[in-house]
């Protein structure tokens, strides 16, 4: 499976650091992240593959952070292995 996860977060709260903490504890999971700035705070998208017993933990562990005020996910079955 691959999740592509939103996270809006207040500038300046702390977060940024913890979140850069959780995408390098979870690197085997996180293929990716871009920070952005939007709707007067900042957004931090990260790219994750992996299984749902994984996936979940890591987005219900974004969401207990300090200053984070949204966390959206998009969970899309895809293979990109062609016969």
């Amino acid at each position: 499976l691959v999740c592509v996860v939103s996270v809006a977060f207040d500038h300046g709260s702390g977060a940024e650091t913890e979140l850069s903490e959780l995408r390098h504890a979870n690197e085997e999971l996180v293929t990716s992240n871009v920070h952005s700035h939007a709707g007067g705070g900042c957004l931090e998208l990260f790219v994750v593959e992996g299984e749902i017993d994984d996936i979940g933990p890591y987005v219900a562990r974004l969401r207990t952070v300090d200053g984070v005020r949204a966390v959206e996910h998009s969970i899309l079955s895809v293979d990109c292995h062609t016969s």
